[in-house]
């Protein structure tokens, strides 16, 4: 059978299951994390980690196009933003694509700008106790047998007193961890991954070459983690 499973990353991992059938991926080895350098490690922690609560083993990625409807913008700037991510993103990817919808009926990913009361109250029910101490989240629904990732949603915060590059930064860093790419870390280069809230603007040049890689044709869902290490060092 199979199960989809929701997971809402940032403060904690909360699942849901609905059954379909679906073939079941091998069992992934036990993986030496020794053996990996310090851009292997990081990569490692923001695509197989947690921010809270246990990682999984195996990659969690789209497949296909992500399908982002924009239910309401108060600032022209902010949709703006947001679209230059997602044209940043496909042109670093191989292998989904982003794109622009009209309507929710059309999409597989929802962005909301607006309070966290409104959002919990349209999207994210189970988000009801993070929007008091944030001030941006993301979510995604992922089958838990194949690990394609089949719909998310995301929310800033445009009614609290964060200012414009704030208010950027988190398009950037919602829309990119919605990717597949959770969890964050401790960083020196002005990650958009970095553990301690920031206002950077734009990618690294380590952040880039991350996402290119995640996003290759070559990593597929449901990869375990000694088959990435394999890719990586092809």
């Amino acid at each position: 059978m199979r199960n989809f499973c929701f997971a809402l990353f940032l403060a904690f991992v909360a699942f849901s299951c609905m059954e379909k059938e679906e073939p079941v991926l091998e069992p992934c080895l036990n993986f030496d994390e020794s053996v990996l350098d310090t851009d292997q490690s990081d990569f490692f922690q923001i695509v197989f980690g947690s921010e809270f609560g246990s990682g999984v083993k195996r990659v969690r990625k789209w497949e296909g196009e992500i399908l982002i409807f924009v239910p309401q913008v108060p600032r022209p700037e902010l949709k703006s933003e947001l679209l230059g991510v997602m044209q940043e993103i496909n042109l670093l990817s191989e292998s989904i694509k982003l794109r622009e919808v009209n309507s929710e009926a059309q999409a597989n990913y929802i962005f909301f700008f607006g309070s966290g009361d409104d959002y919990v109250r349209l999207y994210e029910s189970s988000a009801a106790d993070l929007i008091d101490s944030n001030r941006g989240l993301f979510s995604v629904e992922f089958s838990n047998q194949s690990f394609e990732i089949l719909r998310g949603t995301a929310w800033v915060d445009t009614e609290s007193s964060l200012n414009a590059d704030c208010l950027r930064h988190l398009i950037r860093e919602e829309l990119t961890q919605s990717l597949g790419m959770v969890n964050d870390i401790a960083s020196t280069d002005q990650s958009i991954f970095e553990r301690i809230f920031t206002c950077t603007q734009g990618y690294s040049e380590r952040d880039e070459d991350f996402i290119r890689f995640f996003l290759s044709e070559k990593i597929k869902p449901g990869l375990c983690q000694d088959q990435v290490f394999d890719l990586w060092n092809e």
